[in-house]
């Protein structure tokens, strides 16, 4: 005597199950071995911004690119600069230009100043080196 399924439920059964069982394990390899996460580096920084007036400010074009798979959510900036955005977003796969202005030194000379970003409760920096004059 029979189990009281057809062949078809028992059929339907086993692909719910297996479908079932197929959703646990990418769940499991999405949670613990693939990064879900932001992260921010800078790209395309040069050696040396130069002006040759000591009396002209510097403007700077920082690039931030977010390697990550999620979106990154700038907190601030601190830069011994103005810039325009105080908080913003870089979206995951993309750069974000950040533009720094540094005030004239008044004379010649080089200074370095460090850039530091805080994003997802992480920060990254970024020292670069400025030259009034010759």
């Amino acid at each position: 005597m029979g189990d009281g399924f057809s062949k078809t439920q028992k059929i339907i059964a086993v692909m719910v199950a297996f479908v079932g069982l197929l959703g646990a394990v990418l769940g499991l390899y999405t949670q613990y071995y693939m990064p879900v996460e932001a992260t921010l580096g800078f790209e395309g920084v040069e050696s040396e911004y130069v002006v040759f007036d000591a009396d002209d400010s510097i403007e700077v074009s920082l690039f931030l690119y977010n390697s990550g798979s999620r979106n990154a959510f700038v907190d601030y900036v601190v830069a011994d600069a103005s810039f325009e955005d105080e908080s913003f977003e870089v979206v995951a796969g993309e750069s974000y230009e950040l533009v720094l202005e540094f005030d004239a030194l008044g004379l010649d000379g080089v200074e370095k100043e460090v850039v530091e970003v805080f994003y997802d409760d992480q920060k990254i920096e970024q020292e670069i080196n400025l030259r009034w004059g010759i």
